[in-house]
């Protein structure tokens, strides 16, 4: 354990994941940064011995912090991002966000809908702040899309969700204006 104690006895410890650091423990605040990272056990341990520290101590808080997560069912960041009342802050594009979007920098010839740039200026909190645009798009041409997207955009992968057969984003971009009546109904359906 590493840490620092002012003259008050306030304290600020780093620990190593997992629960032998909470055991006993009582805390204000429980920082846990790269909660993406958390496997589903790490994260199953993290919700068990961490909250009961937080009992008794007005105001405290669990905060867990980092990137958008490779997957979501049993991480720890995206259980806190969608817990009930949890206080959630975050910065990054929505979910539904069309693909197409995302296919290029700024809008050519072959991807007329994409706007990364314009996605970043409007969602990341460290653009011209403490990282210039310059060096986002020196990392989008080099990292995959994929990386990309998690690191800069905080969209999640969509493995353990709840996407079905189609992901949301596709099946939005396919609905169309048409009613019942513009449509011919075949005579036979089978179902099998």
């Amino acid at each position: 354990r590493e840490g620092i104690v002012w003259d008050n006895g306030s304290f600020l410890n780093v620990y190593a994941p997992g629960s032998e650091a909470f055991t006993s423990g009582g805390f204000d605040i429980a920082w846990i940064d790269e909660g993406q990272d958390a496997t589903p056990d790490l994260t199953a341990d993290m919700m068990t011995s961490v909250p009961p520290t937080l009992d008794g101590r007005p105001g405290a808080q669990m905060i867990v912090s980092g990137t958008a997560p490779d997957y979501q069912d049993g991480n720890l960041l995206w259980k806190i991002l969608t817990m009930d009342g949890a206080g959630v802050i975050r910065h990054g594009i929505p979910l539904d966000t069309d693909p197409a979007e995302l296919q290029a920098w700024e809008p050519t010839e072959d991807a007329p809908l994409a706007r990364v740039r314009e996605l970043i200026e409007l969602n990341h909190p460290g653009v011209t702040f403490t990282t210039p645009l310059s060096d986002v798009a020196d990392n989008f041409k080099a990292m995959t899309p994929k990386a990309f997207q998690r690191e800069y955009l905080s969209l999640p992968g969509e493995e353990g969700s709840s996407t079905a057969l189609i992901s949301q984003p596709l099946w939005l971009t396919s609905r169309s204006e048409l009613t019942p009546n513009d449509v011919t109904k075949p005579k036979e359906i089978a179902v099998a």
